[in-house]
């Protein structure tokens, strides 16, 4: 299995780990003796690298180098406890290795097609606690160490409303709606109270304009907003209670960077809530969007440099 892990077989290696220790604990009618509980380190690497080269293939070389890091520590855990020849586990390390170069060049190729749209923002999450009470907001970490789980909750389940169904394909499942508040940051890096209103918010990659409303009145409480579809994973997500709304037509195209909008407070009426944006779509897509505008850095091959 571990020598599979060195062969590029990382899938094989997952399905035998598997499959040894449902057999192994069957047999033995205990769950964590040596070998079972190495299957499952096997196991717990295997999947890390599968997770780490769909990353590379699908260009996210932030991610494909954190899946690898994180299985070759997951190796280390298996040479250390004697189970496997270390010389064989090191070779399995040494193909989470390369798959972390790998990643490591493709972001080095990517910063050359990435531009500087703005400057960063400070991003606010919004949310209730335990899903009650007062709406807070807390700030997410300025640089950008925070995950999916640092969101609040406020939304209710929102997986088959209209702006879900909306944007909803192949490969557009498990939506969710999420709040954010952007807003500007001085030269420490801090959150400017009151800059949110009329904030430009960009497009983190060339997408394609899926929908889009320019107007308060005909938008079903959903304020002025806008649909985009990246044109190379075809991953949607939608920006509600816009201010105002690019210049863009269904079917169009905006280049990764590209403003296409100003965050503003609105509903059926202009500044009927508090200032911030409702985005719809897969926690993938509303993340990749929301560091975008935190960072000011976007994917683009239609643009080099921000030009």
């Amino acid at each position: 299995m571990v020598t599979n892990l060195a062969r590029d077989g990382a899938s094989s290696a997952r399905a035998l780990s598997a499959r040894f220790a449902v057999a192994r604990r069957e047999r033995l009618g205990i769950e964590d003796d040596a070998l079972t509980l190495a299957a499952g380190l096997v196991w717990s690497a295997a999947d890390l690298m599968v997770r780490a080269q769909v990353a590379l293939d699908a260009g996210q070389a932030s991610r494909a180098q954190e899946a690898a890091h994180e299985a070759a520590e997951t190796l280390r855990q298996l040479r250390g406890d004697g189970s496997v020849a270390a010389d064989v586990v090191d070779l399995a390390i040494g193909r989470a290795g390369a798959i972390w170069s790998k990643a490591e060049a493709l972001g080095a190729q990517q910063g050359d097609t990435n531009g500087q749209a703005h400057d960063g923002y400070a991003v606010w999450t919004t949310g209730k606690p335990r899903g009650w009470g007062d709406v807070t907001s807390r700030e997410l970490d300025r640089d950008g160490n925070w995950d999916q789980s640092d969101w609040l909750t406020h939304h209710s389940d929102r997986s088959d409303s209209w702006a879900a169904r909306n944007i909803r394909n192949g490969k557009n499942q498990d939506l969710q709606a999420y709040d954010f508040t952007f807003e500007r940051q001085n030269a420490r890096g801090e959150a400017i109270a009151g800059t949110a209103q009329g904030l430009e918010l960009i497009s983190p990659w060339d997408a394609k304009v899926h929908d889009v409303n320019h107007s308060l009145s005909q938008s079903g409480g959903y304020g002025k907003f806008i649909a985009l579809e990246d044109l190379e994973t075809g991953l949607r997500f939608e920006v509600h209670h816009l201010d105002s709304v690019a210049d863009v037509r269904i079917g169009g195209t905006v280049n990764g960077g590209d403003v296409i909008g100003t965050q503003g407070a609105t509903g059926r009426e202009r500044y009927s809530f508090a200032t911030h944006v409702d985005i719809v779509g897969t926690a993938e897509a509303v993340e990749q969007f929301v560091r975008a505008n935190q960072s000011g850095r976007f994917k683009s091959n239609k643009r080099q440099n921000g030009a």
